[in-house]
């Protein structure tokens, strides 16, 4: 059971790895950059990144997401620095969960 756990985690790491290749604008359901909108809502920005509108609040409020506040309780996303933001944070995800893959197999850097 434990080489099945361990097989299966080097094969995500492997998809993720191919994944995080992929420009986040080149996805289809991504309108062209030129019709993409300077600022998004929460709730459309959790739509564009797939991740629920809670999570982006939590992005915004713990993790300094880029954002503006027209209003004390109004959100609005960035959408260019934001999109370069998710893409940094994803890269060096995928970098720390390679390396804790690659620790518990024995492998040195």
């Amino acid at each position: 059971m434990h080489d099945r756990r361990a097989q299966l985690e080097a094969m995500r790491a492997l998809v993720e790895a191919e994944l995080a290749k992929l420009p986040l604008s080149s996805e289809s359901n991504h309108p062209p950059p030129s019709s993409v909108p300077a600022f998004m809502t929460v709730e459309e920005y959790a739509r564009r990144i797939r991740v629920r509108p809670a999570t982006v609040r939590r992005m915004v409020r713990e993790e300094n997401l880029p954002h503006v506040r027209p209003r004390p309780r109004l959100i609005r996303i960035r959408v260019r620095d934001a999109d370069q933001w998710v893409a940094a944070r994803a890269s060096g995800a995928l970098a720390r969960r390679r390396a804790t893959v690659e620790a518990r197999k024995g492998v040195v850097p």
